[in-house]
């Protein structure tokens, strides 16, 4: 795995392997995992002007597009969200290097305490 900090969860620039790997859960789906993540993004960004998006995949969306963007102070985070034992896509992952190649912040997270310490990680820098 490539941690890149000494944080007990950061994940800060690991994307995935790129295996497409899918992985089921009796805690509950991706998209409660994600909207749990934004949730505690929000309270633990509360003191501080932030702007946050869940994005949606659809036919008007580039394929590959991070789960959750985030923009605060003068730091942009890329988030993709997947359940533990999961991975992302080939083409997940082929995006969040190019995010990270233009300089964002970028990191694959399965679980809240992940998002929140690889937050916490990027703002440190």
């Amino acid at each position: 795995m490539e941690k890149t900090s000494n944080f007990r969860h950061s994940k800060l620039g690991y994307v995935g392997n790129g295996t497409g790997r899918y992985a089921k859960s009796s805690q509950g789906t991706e998209a409660k995992l994600v909207n749990n993540i934004m949730d505690a993004l929000r309270r633990d960004l509360k003191n501080v002007p932030y702007f946050i998006y869940k994005t949606h995949g659809g036919t008007f969306q580039k394929a590959g597009i991070p789960d959750i963007y985030l923009q605060t102070s003068g730091r942009a985070l890329w988030l993709e969200i997947k359940l533990p034992g999961g991975d992302t896509t080939a083409l997940q992952r082929k995006t969040l290097l190019e995010l990270k190649d233009a300089g964002a912040y970028v990191a694959t997270c399965t679980s809240v305490e992940e998002a929140i310490d690889t937050l916490h990680h990027a703002l440190s820098l």
